[in-house]
């Protein structure tokens, strides 16, 4: 299920990071790690932050064109 489809499914505009870890299915440090890095675009709501479905949408677009340019390097080796 891709981020767009589980946005289309639930009625919250905004994600949690535990929400996000359990749909990228890796440990909410690894979220947290991402924030820092200026990967995933966020929302701070005081003390919490918060994604959007579209964002991660986009993160998981660049991550798989990246993967796409490593296996075609590999292909010409």
């Amino acid at each position: 299920m891709t981020f767009k489809e589980f946005a289309a499914k639930i009625p919250c505009l905004w994600l949690s990071p535990k929400q996000v870890a359990r749909l990228m299915q890796c440990s909410i440090e690894h979220v947290y790690d991402l924030v820092k890095l200026g990967r995933l675009c966020y929302i701070k709501d005081g003390r919490n932050i918060r994604f959007r479905p579209k964002d991660l949408n986009d993160y998981e677009k660049r991550l798989f064109a990246r993967r796409q340019h490593v296996t075609l390097q590999e292909k010409r080796l």
